[in-house]
Formats: structure tokens, C-alpha cells, sequence
């Protein structure tokens, strides 16, 4: 299924907004976003720190969480997501080294 992302609030490096699967199910994401690549980042990319959280109804749910590494790890159902926030911010060609 498809995903779409939107950002809705920016702040700085912290990038806020939502996304949505289908006609119902939103997610809400919070990604800290540089303005090049990093080794850090998401496949060596600008978002180093990213967390998707299911919203339903009265409910969260955490699926996905990386912060310099992932911390709740994407599954299949999941991956589609993560690739939606990251087609946002698509990484430059110049890399940082650690």
C-alpha cells in the first residue's frame, strides 16, 4: 500500500508531520533532518534521528525509532513508511565523515 508524507511543522533541524496509508490510517513522524549526509543518517542520508507512531483512535503505537541507529527496526509492513519521510528529505551528494 501506498504512503504518503507531509510535513506539517519545522523547527530548526526537527521536521514534524504525518502520514498517511490508505483512505484511514495516519501516522505522525518527528525527524531531526541536516542539511547533507551523514554516516549517521539513514542510509549515510540527512535524517539521523526518525520515529513513526501509529495513531488509532485513543491509542500510539511505536514502529519504527532510529537515533544514530535503529532502536525499533522497520519490518516489512513498516518499510514503506519510513521510505515515504525519507523521499522528503532525499540526501545530497556531499557526505560528512565521522
Amino acid at each position: 500500500m501506498e504512503a504518503i508524507a507531509t510535513e506539517r511543522t519545522s523547527r530548526g533541524e526537527w521536521k514534524k508531520g504525518f502520514i498517511l496509508e490508505g483512505k484511514s490510517t495516519r501516522y505522525t513522524y518527528c525527524a531531526k533532518v541536516y542539511g547533507i549526509g551523514s554516516i549517521h543518517g539513514i542510509n549515510e542520508g540527512r535524517v539521523s534521528k526518525l520515529e513513526i507512531i501509529r495513531v488509532a483512535g485513543s491509542g500510539k503505537t511505536h514502529v519504527f525509532n532510529y537515533d544514530r541507529g535503529e532502536d525499533i527496526a522497520a519490518t516489512e509492513a513498516t518499510q514503506h513508511l519510513v521510505d515515504a519521510v525519507l523521499k522528503l528529505y532525499p540526501c545530497e551528494e556531499v557526505k560528512v565523515s565521522a
